[in-house]
């Protein structure tokens, strides 16, 4: 931690000598009499800490810290104090282990700082420990009568104790700093906008005027420029003309006579053609009638020619189409023989396959069917030979039995008979009972089977439809999640259209956009939602007001319109929320139209809006009515005497006074549509989403039926395996039951034949003994039959565990068997349809043979005479060719020669009409040259006398454009660009320019004082924030430990610090305390002793709660007694190990604790001396003495 370690004065009040005092941890007690000098320690601590205030050093003008002189002394010329601190915890920020502090004082009034022996300013020293704990203000130096001042301060003073503590003064100066400097911002802000005001009167009409002066001189530079390049283009254009006509006349008068000199030549060339085509023509016709008898002679010996040539052409023909035949039906006989070899194979194969097939399968059938009658048949047939020869058993046992009674004794035979009959009787009355029990119990479990196969029967079919509805759902969910996708992306693209302003005017839009400019509210179309049956009508009653911007204030408006004339991005209207009043219809007028047929609403209030809008939507359809269609609003309108403006559902309006608008116009997206589409388009989203989520719900409830079902089901099937287990056994109970009813009954009736029946001994012994004998046969046979079916009802239960294996395996061998017979089946078809192709192609090559012997035989021709007939057809075709040639040269000689004459002709007629079109030609040509001969003199004046200049000089300094077309545009429309200006000022620009130059500076002035204004207010926003947490973290640390410390010094009791306002930053503190066996009470209620320490209180409070390096107390004690003085001793020991503690005091209690001691005495008058004493040593009466 920071502490003092000495303290260095020199002519500082009454230490006229260089005095220095070290300081130890721990508490230090500064004692002496009174006037000695002891507070002027603390006087020199605070004085060098930065204290300002005169008064506070107990003086009236600071040069009296200045030791003043005495009877015996000079008075000093300076006063000056230096602490010594140590900063090896840092906390003061500066990097050394020591800090020296120096103030110095000189009577002529100048004052002195030293750091570290460095000059510097009060503020680095003021600002170096500030919030520290320390300084001129800290709560650590606490002077006489400071104790009083915290008592007596008002709440409002006394929180800057809390302040020091949380380490607030600092962003307190901070704040006061920039709350002067926002005032003197807002002077001068005010200032400027006063000025800017002014100059705005006086710059947006010469902007315009000084606008429509430049755009007025650049037209008529532009036009200047493109007139006279157009005008020099003309003349160029023109006198090349000139000179082109010129010379077009000599070679048309040149052409002429051309033209005119070969005209004579080609009528010459005409005749002497036509000469020499009458000559052709004559030879043409001798010639012609040779031909004909040439070609009769030929005509006839070609005739019989041909009739041989027939005989011989046919045959060769047909010899080579038969050939032809041949050779194609031998190639398909050989392939059909070997596709046929191919199938034999096949088929052979096939046999194969089947007869193994038909082997594994009467062997699996075989086996099955062993296995499904052999084991059971023969249990069967065991059991009934089973209970046969146990029947045959008891009956011979019973006639053993029988006999053996008979041979005892004749006289018990009648009693013994009755008695077993009837004890046969009771067994076969509970045999009975059995029988009908298992009866009952079959009758039970095979109902209970029936039930379960209807039941699996019901679950299997309610599982197909489940499985149908499950995926009938699950396409409905995938459609639900396109059509969402579709939605999803039209939101998206409105919303881009929406935050892209789509639809807004250039200058409505950017200045949406523009997120710099203040006070925009947005525009009319944003602020309001209409319902989808509304859209149309308020539409049409907004019109261009839809794009209307809404500001808070004029102002905001004007730095807008500003905004859009810089950048020239287009124009905008602005509504002022602060001026534009709302409009209404009066409520006589809607209470008569309310009740009327057609009537919808009033406009403003068919729309959805934030209330602070109201003024601006009641001012836009406050007056407007909205009524069904325009009939009703004619009715309405008449009703209210045409008064206010009536608008339909679909767009049309009747204005007040009467007039009629309507009509259709082309359906596109408008402002309040799109917005509309968009809310109807997310609300549909929304219902849509909540419908999917529905249909997933659904085809997971689905699912989990399915699930559900299958399981049943599966439990179902085990469930009837085990009913026909148990039907199984309930069964072989009751057969057994029914074969013993079966041996009681027969042998009830034996015992009645044997009772009616005579008897003979003898025959009785014999008779046994063959029973006997009989028995032991039975017996054997019983066992063997017994083991036979044990060892069958092993088999059997193996075979049934194969026996599912089996079935699949035959019934694969089936299917099997069945595709090889289809195989076998069409392959037979093939073959059989490959035999027929194959005889019919065998007889068709037969039939081709017999043909080509018929036609290679010698009596199909005649040879003599086809030579005999050639030889004349030869002679007559050479003279024919021989006329046809001659003639068909002098038809070619003819042809060619009339077809000369025809192009003479024409090229005479041709040019005939060429000498007319020079001649026409030459006289347009000449007319031409005047008319362009004169054109050239008026651009030629127009040149000189409205520019002043001549084609040479003009043609010097002006470039010919590209695009000349371009530029006669340019001077048409800057022709009339011109004349829309109407009157100009030309002087306009220059005064604009000084008006705006200055309006221009003051304007940045203000926008940099609006930015500073800004920030300032943000920065005491922000202190104000962490002085308010800060203080009330202080304020409640601070008040625990009041209540705490309270308690401790006053042994019981309660205390505590009370705010006397909500706002944290103007609370004032209230001091509440209760001591012992008191109520509670504001300080100024107590004793002069329970305010003393009441105020120690607090001061530990504050030390417990924000530690000071240390801390001086000048006779805080005084005013307590002497047990609560032991008290305070007692804390201050506590609290020395955090802090520091120098203690002026007369007390005795407060000296016992004290560390180390300093007397203060003044031997000398006026002048103060320290001395140190060891407490060690010192007894108590030379401490009263010191004291004193």
């Amino acid at each position: 931690m920071v502490y003092l370690k000495s303290i260095d004065a020199y002519g500082f009040k009454s230490f006229a000598e260089h005095t220095h005092v070290d300081f130890d941890n721990g508490v230090t007690a500064i004692v002496g009499p009174n006037g000695s000098g002891k507070s002027n320690i603390t006087d020199a601590i605070k004085w060098v800490l930065g204290e300002q205030s005169a008064k506070s050093l107990r003086g009236s003008k600071m040069e009296d810290v200045i030791f003043n002189g005495s009877k015996e002394r000079k008075k000093c010329q300076y006063a000056e104090v230096k602490l010594t601190l140590d900063n090896h915890s840092r906390k003061l920020n500066i990097d050394e282990d020591t800090i020296t502090v120096e103030r110095r004082l000189y009577r002529n009034g100048d004052s002195e700082y030293y750091l570290n022996k460095e000059r510097t300013r009060l503020k680095s020293v003021l600002d170096l420990f500030l919030d520290s704990g320390l300084g001129k203000e800290a709560f650590s130096i606490i002077s006489q009568g400071k104790v009083d001042e915290v008592l007596n301060a008002k709440p409002s003073d006394r929180r800057y104790l809390i302040e020091e503590a949380a380490g607030v003064l600092k962003y307190k100066k901070r704040k006061k700093e920039a709350t002067q400097k926002l005032d003197e911002t807002e002077q001068n802000l005010n200032r400027v906008e006063d000025i800017v005001f002014d100059l705005e009167a006086r710059v947006e009409p010469l902007r315009e005027e000084a606008a429509i002066a430049e755009e007025y001189i650049a037209l008529k530079e532009e036009m200047k420029k493109s007139d006279i390049t157009v005008t020099v283009y003309d003349i160029e254009s023109l006198n090349k003309d000139f000179k082109k006509l010129e010379q077009e006349i000599e070679h048309f008068q040149y052409q002429k006579e051309q033209k005119t000199n070969e005209l004579d030549a080609m009528t010459f060339e005409l005749n002497e053609k036509k000469k020499s085509r009458d000559q052709i023509s004559n030879q043409i016709q001798n010639d012609n009638k040779a031909l004909v008898e040439a070609t009769e002679s030929l005509e006839r010996f070609t005739g019989q020619l041909e009739v041989l040539k027939e005989r011989q052409k046919n045959s060769d023909a047909t010899n080579e189409r038969l050939e032809e035949e041949k050779q194609a039906s031998q190639m398909r006989i050989n392939k059909i023989t070997e596709q046929i070899k191919e199938i034999d194979v096949e088929l052979k194969e096939f046999k194969d396959r089947y007869q193994a097939l038909v082997q594994e399968i009467n062997g699996l059938e075989g086996q099955l069917s062993n296995k499904e009658g052999t084991f059971e048949e023969k249990i069967e047939q065991l059991k009934d030979r089973y209970y046969q020869l146990m029947t045959e058993q008891s009956d011979i046992n019973n006639d053993i039995r029988f006999l053996e009674d008979k041979l005892a004794t004749h006289q018990e035979k009648q009693s013994r008979l009755d008695g077993r009959q009837k004890e046969v009787y009771e067994e076969l009355q509970r045999v009975w009972e059995d029988k009908s029990t298992y009866t009952e119990k079959l009758q039970s479990v095979e109902k209970e089977l029936q039930e379960t196969t209807e039941k699996y029967k019901s679950d299997h079919k309610l599982l197909k439809s489940k499985e149908q509805a499950y995926k009938d759902t699950e396409s409905k969910l995938y459609q639900a999640y396109r059509y969402t996708e579709q939605m999803k992306t039209r939101i998206n693209t409105l919303k881009s259209m929406q935050d892209e302003y789509s639809g807004f005017y250039s200058g409505v839009k950017h200045v949406l956009k523009e997120k710099s400019l203040n006070g925009i509210e947005g525009a009319v179309a944003e602020i309001i939602d209409t319902p989808s049956k509304l859209t149309t009508a308020i539409e049409i009653a907004l019109g261009a007001s839809l794009q209307h911007i809404i500001v808070k204030e004029e102002k905001d408006a004007r730095l807008a319109i500003k905004y859009l004339k810089d950048k020239k991005l287009g124009r905008a209207t602005f509504l002022p929320m602060n001026v534009v009043e709302k409009r209404f219809i009066p409520q006589s007028v809607i209470e008569q139209i309310n009740d009327q047929q057609g009537f919808i609403t009033v406009a403003s209030e068919g729309v959805k809006y934030d209330e602070k809008y109201r003024n601006i939507v009641e001012h836009l359809l406050g007056s407007t009515i909205i009524a069904k269609d325009l009939e009703n609003a004619n009715q309405l309108a008449r009703l209210i005497q045409f008064k206010h403006r009536i608008v339909t559902l679909e767009g049309d309006v009747i204005t007040p006074g009467g007039a009629m608008t309507g009509g259709g116009k082309e359906k596109k997206a408008s402002l309040l549509s799109q917005k509309d589409e968009l809310k109807t388009t997310e609300d549909k989203y929304q219902n849509f989403m909540q419908q999917t989520t529905q249909i997933e719900e659904n085809v997971k409830a689905l699912k989990q039926e399915v699930q559900n079902i299958e399981q049943s089901l599966t439990e179902i099937q085990e469930k009837g395996t085990e009913l026909r287990a148990k039907e199984h056994e309930v069964t072989l109970q009751l057969d057994a039951v029914l074969a013993k009813e079966k041996r009681l009954k027969d042998e009830n009736e034996t015992f009645e034949f044997e009772k009616n029946d005579g008897y003979n001994f003898v025959k009785g012994q014999e008779t046994l003994q063959e029973k006997q004998n009989k028995l032991v046969n039975i017996k054997q046979d019983i066992e063997k039959i017994d083991n036979e079916i044990n060892q069958l009802n092993a088999s059997l239960s193996h075979s049934k565990d194969s026996e599912k294996t089996i079935q699949n395996t035959l019934n694969e061998k089936r299917s099997n068997l069945a595709v090889e017979k289809e195989r076998n089946r069409l392959k037979e078809q093939d073959k059989k349809r490959l035999k027929e192709d194959l005889n019919e192609y065998e007889h068709t090559l037969t039939k081709i043979n017999d043909q080509i012997e018929l036609i290679n035989s010698d009596d199909y021709m005649g040879s003599g005479q086809f030579e005999k007939v050639e030889s004349q057809i030869q002679l007559f075709t050479d003279k024919k060719q021989e006329i046809e040639t001659k003639m068909m040269d002098n038809q070619n000689k003819y042809k060619s020669i009339q077809e000369e004459i025809e192009q003479i002709e024409r090229d005479t007629q041709s040019m005939h009409q060429s000498i007319s079109g020079l001649e026409t030609g030459l006289q347009d040509m000449v007319s031409k040259h005047s008319k362009i001969d004169i054109m050239i003199e008026h651009q030629l004046t127009h040149l000189n006398e409205t520019y002043q200049l001549t084609f040479e000089k003009a043609q010097s300094l002006y470039e010919m454009p590209e695009d000349i077309s371009e530029a006669r545009k340019t001077v048409k429309l800057t022709k009339m660009s011109i004349d829309e200006l109407g009157h100009v000022n030309l002087n306009a620009i220059e005064q604009f320019k000084e008006v705006n130059e200055r309006y221009t500076f003051l304007s940045d002035q203000r926008t940099d004082l609006l930015e500073a204004k800004e920030t300032l207010e943000q920065v005491i926003l922000e202190m104000d924030g962490e002085v308010s947490t800060r203080f009330k973290e202080t304020f409640d640390e601070v008040n625990h430990h009041f209540g705490n410390v309270f308690k401790s010094l006053f042994n019981g009791g309660r205390a505590e610090l009370q705010l006397t306002d909500k706002d944290i930053l103007d609370a004032g503190v209230e001091i509440v305390v209760q001591p012992p066996g008191k109520n509670r009470q504001y300080l100024s209620l107590l004793s002069g002793g329970e305010r003393a320490l009441s105020a120690i209180s607090l001061l530990f409070a504050i030390l417990k709660a924000r530690t000071a390096p240390f801390v001086i107390l000048d006779e805080v004690e005084a005013a307590l007694d002497e047990q609560n003085v032991i008290r305070y001793a007692e804390y201050l020991d506590q609290l020395k190990s955090e802090t520091q503690f120098i203690v002026i005091t007369h007390r005795k209690g407060t000296m016992s604790y004290a560390d180390s001691l300093y007397g203060v005495t003044m031997q000398e008058a006026g002048i103060s001396k320290l001395v140190s004493v060891n407490l060690k040593s010192i007894k108590e009466e030379e401490l009263e003495a010191l004291q004193s």
